[in-house]
């Protein structure tokens, strides 16, 4: 044990273990095929070409679409801005075979939005950060 060396992970690096648990992934559950990630990210800007929101996302071609971020400015907030970015994403992961979507966030952030979108929570993680709670939430597509 006293050879080994714990060192920042490099590109080739994350390649390589992200490589290892999916072969391992298709070892224990031969049905699933190898992961491929595609990247749903997505910016809004005013005519200006100001930044007023965003939303970054993946889906994995096992069915699963994950939303990473979504933000909207403040000024811009209930104007439909965040609806459109969620329910683009989500479009585009139904037309690419997903059929469940799962996220988290913060409870002084969006809870309410993604519950009036048709998410549900699957967990709760409190203090996280100290002092707040972390909504888990998922959606059938």
């Amino acid at each position: 044990m006293k050879d080994i060396t714990l060192v920042q992970a490099s590109s080739s690096d994350n390649h390589a273990i992200q490589e290892a648990l999916t072969d391992y992934n298709i070892q224990v559950c031969p049905v699933l095929p190898r992961a491929e990630l595609h990247k749903l990210d997505f910016a809004l800007k005013d005519p200006q070409g100001k930044l007023i929101g965003g939303i970054n996302a993946e889906y994995v071609n096992w069915g699963i679409l994950f939303i990473s971020l979504l933000f909207i400015k403040e000024e811009f907030h209930s104007l439909g801005h965040g609806s459109m970015l969620l329910k683009n994403v989500e479009k585009i992961a139904k037309e690419k075979g997903c059929y469940l979507a799962h996220t988290d966030t913060l409870e002084f952030q969006a809870k309410d939005f993604y519950l009036i979108h048709g998410y549900e929570i699957f967990g709760i993680l409190d203090n996280c950060p100290k002092g707040y709670k972390r909504y888990f939430f998922k959606k059938d597509l």
